[in-house]
């Protein structure tokens, strides 16, 4: 696959790393679909307990600099745009 297969090195941020990758070296345009897709419960692998979370955040930063897209305040900004999700529910 000419931009990397799924790197498995990742137990949880699989998708992210494959994602930024992508959209970093791709040249994909990004659209905004004022419309909701999918709607996924709270959750999952990278919610299950403290430990999973901060082995999500680990994961995270790794491909966030592997990748060259932020650094330290990059990932903070990703965790905290989720917050509304678990405030609202």
């Amino acid at each position: 696959m000419r931009l990397g297969n799924y790197d498995t090195s990742y137990q949880i941020s699989g998708d992210y790393d494959a994602i930024l990758r992508w959209l970093r070296n791709a040249n994909i345009k990004v659209v905004y679909l004022p419309q909701v897709l999918v709607n996924m419960r709270l959750g999952g692998e990278s919610n299950l307990s403290i430990g999973r979370i901060l082995r999500k955040s680990f994961e995270d930063y790794r491909t966030i600099r592997k990748n060259n897209v932020g650094g330290f305040f990059t990932l903070v900004l990703k965790n905290l745009r989720k917050l509304p999700q678990f405030i609202n529910k």
